[in-house]
């Protein structure tokens, strides 16, 4: 499985959007926001936010932080330990 980055496309019209398919996956599509949120490979990153960025229809391209962030959150709230106090009363 190829490694992949979100992007987040802003836009002026939502017209253009089928036009993105073409480059990766569309994961989520705001009308009220006008914001498409999609997947593309790691690898073709930088081609793809070139000729994204360079379309009429686009305002700004912004990277995606999800897989930065560490997503274990029982280790950051103490979970275990609170699971352990609901269940021994």
């Amino acid at each position: 499985m190829n490694a992949r980055k979100g992007l987040i496309i802003w836009l002026y019209s939502l017209r253009g959007q089928k036009e993105l398919r073409k480059f990766g996956n569309i994961y989520y599509i705001s009308k009220k926001m006008k914001y498409v949120i999609m997947y593309i490979d790691k690898n073709d990153i930088d081609k793809v936010v070139n000729k994204v960025s360079r379309m009429k229809f686009v305002k700004k391209v912004e990277f995606s932080y999800r897989d930065e962030i560490d997503m274990n959150f029982e280790e950051k709230i103490g979970a275990s330990e609170i699971k352990d106090t609901v269940f021994s009363e």
